[in-house]
């Protein structure tokens, strides 16, 4: 680890993995914002894009993620640590990648039953507007040829015929707009889910930065105990000495007593 990097540095640049996509720079969790098409004014709404801007944001934060990686890795008392979160965290990004891919899938078929419904919704204007026009063909022809009932009674066929027509179109509409009701509310559960996702990664990353101060603040603890250890051997060393220096002269006073006597 950097000597002038401190633990708070650390703990920071850890928390901005919550904020990474999968390792190719996708975010986890664009913001939806995107409700789905209803039957109504809704129609032209499309999914949010992400600009550059943005984009390039992740960008960074994917690379200060590499770099605290690459930083605690070098640190042997977090290397077991570094590989569980890496661990945790690549599963977490696949369970995201597939929510994303299930969000994606109800948009495609959302837009496939708004396509639907307007293309219905054509079609049933096209059919009233064709039973107005037989319904008016047959007024005036029952007005100008008052004896014409052959054709009156084939254009009273024709606009029953639109007329059933009509009510299948209505009722196919009606259960395309209820399977685009259904598609809402899976697309919000979709939503949900990636809003929990990404609140269980932001608890992991905290989790992490405490365990990293945690650690740093041990191995400061455990160097400063060493330190301290190594001045006590050195004064215990130097004591010895001096006690061994002092037995010297006691031996050299003792001996040269015994001489004088």
């Amino acid at each position: 680890m950097d000597e002038n990097e401190t633990p708070e540095e650390t703990a920071s640049v850890a928390k901005c993995i919550l904020k990474l996509g999968t390792p190719g720079g996708f975010p986890l969790c664009l913001p939806l914002g995107t409700a789905l098409n209803s039957s109504e004014a809704k129609s032209d709404s499309k999914p949010e894009e992400v600009d550059e801007e943005n984009t390039s944001a992740f960008q960074a934060l994917e690379n200060e993620y590499k770099t605290v990686v690459e930083r605690i890795e070098k640190n042997d008392a977090l290397a077991s640590f570094t590989n569980e979160y890496k661990k945790l965290y690549d599963a977490l990004c696949q369970e995201i990648e597939q929510a994303w891919k299930m969000v994606d899938a109800a948009h495609t078929r959302e837009q496939n039953a708004q396509d639907t419904i307007d293309n219905l919704r054509h079609q049933v204007s096209r059919l009233s507007n064709d039973i107005e026009q037989k319904s008016r063909l047959g007024l005036d022809q029952s007005d100008q040829y008052g004896t014409l009932s052959k054709n009156k009674e084939g254009l009273m066929k024709e606009r029953e015929r639109l007329h059933s027509e009509l009510i299948a179109l209505n009722e196919k509409l009606r259960t395309v707009m209820e399977y685009q009701d259904t598609l809402e509310r899976k697309n919000s559960s979709a939503d949900l889910r990636l809003h929990e996702l990404n609140q269980e990664l932001e608890t992991q990353a905290n989790e992490m930065a405490k365990e990293i101060r945690f650690k740093e603040k041990m191995g400061i603890e455990m160097d400063q105990v060493k330190s301290n250890l190594e001045e006590k051997a050195a004064e215990l060393s130097s004591m010895e000495y001096q006690v061994k220096e002092l037995q010297k002269k006691t031996n050299k006073l003792d001996t040269a007593l015994k001489e004088q006597k």
